[in-house]
């Protein structure tokens, strides 16, 4: 792990991951109104750094998302330049993705909770609701783009980023496989009928991985027509559907779950521990004021000590389901 560097005003110092726009990494701003905080920093590559359309096309995605004030998506701070680099900045969320709660479920042997795929779904489509009425499309819906907390929060991240890379020279990405609705497949600009395609996919794939798919699968298939216009009108039709499932799964049961799972996960010698799969580091590891000497497991210990915490108060609170 690197020991970390500056970036304009932030003080780049732990490495979330990377993608197809570039890497990720946790950061502390260190001057400016938000001196402290903790955010989540986007590095672009390069190449598309150096891309003025892209860069532009970019700006205006990145203003528009910034616009967005929910709490299920997870909220962009603007886009900047510093030091030849430019920088996406956005809320961090101390949590790991839906997709490594489904890796690590499937590693223990242990089927998510009905109620627990029915409220983080609830939540998805309330954001996409949200965002959809703002006339922005997310592009890139699935388990890789919702992040879960052990406090209950589940939240959308990177609204729009696929739409733009779609749209970066006029042809169609080649989309996650079983997620891009057929008409995104047949080259069309992806709308809202397509991110209802793949919340209904996500939600397949989770009624596959639960302890109750016949329930569960059955909501997913409508929003999975291959006609667009066969598909609900919107996202809440899909929400009503999943609501009476979700009610008994409130957010303190769902934070609980969460928290257990990032307690089963074994420590890593090269990682921090908990959830570093994901790409997001549990809470309660602020950012050093200087570069550090590496230390990996000294990070570890701190995060251990954490998650065990939580995870005391978690089981005296309530016995997990799964």
């Amino acid at each position: 792990m690197a020991a970390g560097f500056r970036r304009g005003r932030f003080f780049l110092h732990t490495r979330l991951g990377a993608g197809g726009m570039g890497e990720v990494w946790l950061a502390r701003e260190a001057t400016g109104p938000g001196t402290g905080a903790t955010v989540a920093v986007k590095m672009l590559l390069p190449h598309l750094a150096e891309d003025a359309r892209f860069v532009s096309l970019l700006r205006h995605e990145a203003a528009r998302a910034a616009m967005l004030s929910h709490p299920g998506i997870v909220r962009v701070r603007g886009l900047e330049e510093a030091d030849g680099s430019l920088l996406l900045v956005m809320e961090h969320v101390p949590g790991p993705s839906l997709r490594w709660v489904l890796e690590r479920s499937r590693a223990l042997g242990r089927p998510l909770p009905a109620g627990f795929v029915a409220r983080v779904m609830t939540c998805v489509c309330e954001a996409l609701h949200h965002a959809h009425q703002a006339g922005l499309v997310h592009a890139d819906v699935a388990p890789d783009n919702v992040l879960v907390t052990p406090s209950g929060d589940v939240k959308v991240v990177d609204f729009g980023v696929a739409r733009l890379l779609h749209a970066e020279d006029g042809a169609p990405r080649a989309g996650r496989t079983g997620y891009t609705a057929p008409e995104v497949q047949a080259g069309e600009v992806p709308r809202e009928p397509a991110d209802l395609y793949a919340l209904g996919a996500m939600l397949r794939e989770l009624a596959g991985a639960s302890d109750d798919a016949e329930a569960l699968e059955p909501l997913a298939r409508p929003a999975l027509e291959a006609d667009p216009k066969a598909r609900p009108a919107s996202t809440l039709a899909l929400r009503e559907a999943l609501a009476p499932g979700a009610a008994p799964f409130d957010s303190d049961r769902l934070g609980r779950h969460v928290t257990l799972l990032l307690a089963s996960e074994p420590p890593r010698p090269s990682q921090p521990g908990g959830a570093t799969t994901t790409g997001v580091i549990p809470s309660g590891a602020p950012a050093p004021a200087t570069p550090p000497t590496p230390r990996p497991w000294a990070w570890r210990g701190r995060v251990l000590v954490l998650v065990a915490l939580a995870s005391g108060l978690a089981v005296l609170g309530l016995l997990l389901d799964r």
